[in-house]
């Protein structure tokens, strides 16, 4: 196929795409609300390393099963289905007190995720307005931000657990 052949065919094919209804591209939404952990901060890396140190006192190790079992949930829950997993002759309250403390000195040194910087200074600088809604108490939260003064001015409004009755999402599962 020579050139001309190759421009007509590259012609042919874009005619071919359906467009959106234009009526779309004037749609804007209101806010962007995003959950923080995860998705915003990479707190997944720190709670992977504590729970491996907790569980190594134990004599065991974080098995992809159980690190699986564990993603998600508040940490009683998780912990009771990794000491389910793992056959642990542990309380998951027990596994908490050893956990909390590792964490708490720790979570102003968590990264933000490759991106998100970039996607909340982006959705400013378009004059979006954006929030976060977390199940994360908000002394947790203050904490995980604590080193990150630019990501909090980045939030017109934020929502922690420990502030709604039943967590972050309650409202929305009603």
């Amino acid at each position: 196929c020579n050139l001309r052949e190759a421009h007509w065919l590259r012609r042919s094919l874009i005619t071919q795409i359906p467009q959106p209804p234009r009526v779309f591209a004037s749609m804007r939404p209101a806010a962007y609300i995003f959950d923080l952990d995860g998705l915003i901060l990479d707190t997944e890396s720190l709670c992977v390393e504590v729970a491996q140190q907790v569980l190594s006192q134990h004599g065991k190790t974080l098995t992809k099963e159980a690190h699986l079992a564990a993603l998600g949930k508040r940490p009683l829950d998780c912990w009771r289905d990794v000491a389910a997993v793992l056959d642990l002759a542990v309380s998951a309250q027990e596994l908490v007190d050893q956990t909390e403390p590792l964490l708490q000195t720790r979570w102003a040194d968590v990264k933000p995720l490759p991106g998100a910087r970039r996607l909340l200074q982006h959705l400013q600088a378009c004059g979006c307005k954006v929030a976060i809604a977390t199940s994360t108490s908000r002394s947790t939260f203050d904490k995980k931000l604590a080193k990150k003064p630019w990501m909090r001015e980045l939030f017109q409004a934020s929502v922690c657990g420990d502030e709604v009755r039943g967590g972050s999402c309650w409202w929305a599962c009603q």
